[in-house]
C-alpha cells in the first residue's frame, strides 16, 4: 500500500511539474498568451488579444516546417531537442542556448 501511494505521489508530482514549464513565469488571469518564434530572436512568451488567438494560431501552423528544419540543425550541431513536440521547453532552451552562442562566436570574430 505504501508503495502505491509512493507511486502515485511520484506521478502527479511529474505531471504537475510537467504542466508549469508551457506557461509564462507570472501569468495574468484571463490574459492569452503566445510564444513568439523567430530564428533570429530568443523564444519569449507574449501577451496577446484573445481574439487573435486563431490568427497566430494559424501563423505558428505556417512557421512550423521552418521550425522543425531549424530543429534538425540544432540536433545535428549537438543540442538536446524534441521534434515530436514542437513547442515544448527543451526547444525553446536549445534555440535559445543556440542563439546565445553565435552571438558570442560573432563578437570574438569582431574583436580580430
Amino acid at each position: 500500500m505504501k508503495e502505491n501511494v509512493m507511486f502515485i505521489v511520484l506521478i502527479l508530482s511529474y505531471f504537475l511539474g510537467f504542466s508549469q514549464h508551457q506557461l509564462p513565469k507570472n501569468p495574468k488571469p484571463g490574459k492569452c498568451y503566445f510564444r513568439l518564434f523567430d530564428i533570429d530572436k530568443e523564444i519569449v512568451w507574449k501577451e496577446v488579444s484573445c481574439a487573435d488567438k486563431k490568427k497566430l494560431i494559424k501563423s505558428r501552423t505556417d512557421k512550423k516546417g521552418i521550425f522543425l528544419a531549424h530543429l534538425k540543425k540544432l540536433d545535428a550541431l549537438g543540442y538536446k531537442v524534441d521534434t515530436l513536440h514542437v513547442n515544448s521547453e527543451k526547444n525553446v532552451i536549445a534555440h535559445n542556448k543556440y542563439l546565445r552562442e553565435l552571438k558570442k562566436e560573432q563578437e570574438k570574430r569582431s574583436d580580430c
